[in-house]
């Protein structure tokens, strides 16, 4: 590996090098507490989003289109962009003061635990890994994988990174002294989930397996229809297919449970909260399924590209629309509440933390919509 710095060089542009975000106020000593996006962004959120939006801000980015999703910690939102870095925007502001930037393309949604900001890079030399500790301001290390298209993964302190090459690895966030590895040849992974003692993996080719994290082997391992996404709950494993299915499978060997079409293509994963499954197809329409048996509750058609997964944000199921056009649509009957048209192409996934919800846009751009919000019950 070459040496700390070396293949990556990281600075900080417009925080003057990492100096405080203003007079008075510094990133502060942590922990960051991931509050939305990544791995936690399609299940139903501790927030009751009240719409419409009381404002909305236009966000002030770099330039470079959004890589994967936004994250949200410690009143910061940290904002991933194809090539131009991280970029970090205090939410009770909404005014662009820092960006991370690295010597490569961000490839993937990046992670937060504790003082750490996880994110995967890729460059002539492949792809790394890099950790940065948010109240140090420096680099921790750095760990050279293939690339890094799934997001990145943190379950109980423990990083779970899966290549374009079929290798899944994982192991400690502070730390690259004891890693494990299991690979998947002849395909790339797609995407990752994990529970407390189980990291399931989803394949290009449709293979879905779970890894034992501390026995670092394959339990159990299934086939199925191309896949577009995951999501893991206590009642089972959630896949949605490219051809237009979601189907349930069991925790336990990967068996089908129950299996829905849903009818048009289904290029992104799915939602959920403790009774229902939300699908968003490609030729626009949501579905909302019954979790335990699949019975379709009620389908809102919006007419357009649905290619971001749906966010469950309190008693409302937030869409972003290809066209650009955002929507919140009631969760229990599916009735549209709001619509906003922002007039450019919503690519990235939506966040809802502490009374704000996220988006961004194909061309770089980013809104921030102020909601009145009461905790739920």
């Amino acid at each position: 590996m070459r040496p700390l710095g070396t293949l990556l060089m990281i600075c900080l542009t417009g925080c003057r090098s990492l100096a405080p975000l203003e007079t008075g106020r510094d990133w502060g000593d942590g922990p960051w507490q991931q509050e939305g996006g990544g791995a936690t962004r399609r299940f139903e959120t501790t927030e009751k989003a009240c719409f419409p939006p009381v404002g909305k801000t236009s966000l002030s980015l770099s330039g470079s289109p959004v890589s994967g999703s936004p994250l949200v910690a410690g009143g910061l939102l940290f904002v991933p962009l194809v090539s131009e870095g991280i970029d970090i925007i205090p939410l009770d502001e909404g005014e662009h003061r820092g960006n991370l930037s690295v010597s490569g393309w961000l490839t993937c949604t990046p992670a937060i635990e504790g003082n750490h900001l996880l994110y995967a890079v890729s460059g002539h030399a492949g792809g790394v890994v890099v950790c940065f500790d948010l109240a140090k301001r420096r680099l921790v290390w750095e760990k050279a994988t293939g690339l890094v298209e799934a997001d990145l993964l943190v379950v109980q302190d423990t990083l779970v990174v899966a290549t374009s090459s079929g290798e899944l690895s994982w192991g400690s966030a502070e730390d690259t002294t004891t890693w494990f590895h299991v690979e998947f040849p002849k395909c790339s992974i797609v995407a990752t989930a994990a529970d407390e003692g189980t990291i399931y993996v989803l394949c290009s080719n449709g293979v879905l397996a779970a890894v034992g994290r501390t026995e670092r082997g394959i339990r159990w391992k299934v086939h199925g229809p191309s896949p577009t996404g995951l999501l893991v709950s206590s009642d089972g494993i959630i896949v949605t297919h490219r051809k237009g299915g979601v189907c349930l499978r069991s925790l336990h060997d990967g068996r089908i449970l129950w299996e829905k079409g849903i009818g048009g293509p289904v290029h992104a994963p799915p939602a959920a909260d403790s009774e229902h499954v939300y699908v968003a197809s490609a030729d626009g329409s949501l579905s909302c399924l019954d979790i335990h048996d699949g019975r379709e509750r009620w389908r809102y058609r919006l007419g357009g590209l649905l290619n971001a997964p749906p966010l469950v944000a309190g008693s409302h199921i937030v869409l972003a629309g290809a066209a650009g056009t955002l929507r919140a649509v009631d969760r229990e009957n599916g009735r549209e509440v709001w619509a906003d048209d922002v007039m450019e192409r919503l690519v990235s996934h939506t966040v809802l933390a502490g009374g704000k919800l996220i988006v961004c846009s194909e061309r770089g751009g980013a809104y921030l919509f102020r909601l009145e919000t009461r905790d739920t019950p």
